[in-house]
């Protein structure tokens, strides 16, 4: 068996383990992670952990290797998998697109292989304090089991895309609106079908008592009644109508007539919603940073 090494890109955390510096010394800028059976080490580069962040933001940069221990040949395709799960994780609390673009296997041995990749890296609002490398792996930890139950079912990683393509800069709010509710749309479609209510000519159904013998006379189920059931399942209550309004006036009106600070606003409340859906559908307990209120921890 030999170890695996992959080539991330735009993941700024910060680790909780000391290793080597190239030119002597240590330097805090290692996770010990344990995932699906694997042992994998997580390795920031130096000037993610020295150097200006702000020199980082906006660009592509090399910021990561990651090492898995111990990966037989016909499991690397499988342990690549593995990878590509962490680094959506990643991405979702840096608010960053974070991706594998390179392997080495066996580890040292010159065999790379590298991809395109697109994405630069951001640092705006995380999800979780990104500066202290044991809740990134305490995060990790807890949500991985629940993460790949939920991944197909839930679409998470195209959820996960979505959201930072919200939220990356010089955009137009009417964009960033239309991208979340694309994500809202997704969630609340997902949880319909996991829950297996009847879905006939175009729309969910509630079915009466006795059912009717055409189904299409069946009442339907608006997007505000499915969202809200949605978000009682996890043990959220939100107001919906101002974002359901807003909804409808953009998908049919396009520009939005409403000042730019209320559709700010709508789209903060939006992001707070989703982050803390997501947060509760794969089971965190811990203290986590509203989208609203990047300075105020919350805890669930």
């Amino acid at each position: 068996m030999a170890d695996l090494r992959a080539f991330i890109c735009n993941c700024i955390i910060r680790g909780d383990k000391f290793s080597l510096k190239e030119n002597g010394g240590r330097i805090r800028n290692h996770l010990e992670l344990r995932l699906s059976g694997y042992l994998v080490d997580l390795y920031q580069a130096e000037k993610v952990i020295l150097g200006n962040r702000s020199d980082l933001i906006n660009r592509w940069n090399h910021t990561t290797e990651l090492v898995i221990s111990n990966v037989i040949p016909e499991h690397v395709n499988k342990v690549k998998n593995i990878i590509t799960d962490l680094t959506n994780l990643l991405s979702f609390i840096n608010v960053s697109r974070i991706w594998p673009y390179g392997w080495e296997y066996p580890d040292r041995s010159g065999l790379k292989s590298f991809t395109s990749t697109i994405g630069t890296t951001q640092y705006f609002r995380p999800v979780i304090d990104i500066d202290d490398g044991s809740k990134v792996s305490d995060f990790i930890h807890q949500i991985w089991r629940p993460y790949q139950k939920n991944k197909r079912k839930r679409k998470l990683p195209e959820l996960i895309d979505y959201l930072i393509q919200a939220d990356l800069p010089q955009q137009p709010v009417e964009l960033r609106l239309a991208i979340l509710f694309v994500v809202l749309e997704n969630l609340k479609d997902t949880w319909a079908r996991v829950q297996r209510i009847p879905y006939a000519h175009g729309y969910f159904r509630k079915i009466s008592n006795p059912p009717k013998p055409n189904i299409r006379k069946e009442p339907t189920y608006s997007f505000e009644e499915l969202l809200a059931q949605m978000l009682k399942s996890v043990g959220m209550r939100r107001g919906l109508k101002r974002i359901i309004k807003l909804r409808n006036q953009i998908i049919h009106s396009g520009l939005s007539r409403r000042p730019f600070r209320s559709n700010q606003k709508t789209y903060e409340n939006c992001q707070d919603i989703v982050r803390e859906y997501v947060l509760r559908l794969l089971k965190f307990s811990g203290s986590f940073y509203p989208y609203t209120s990047p300075n105020v921890v919350k805890i669930i």
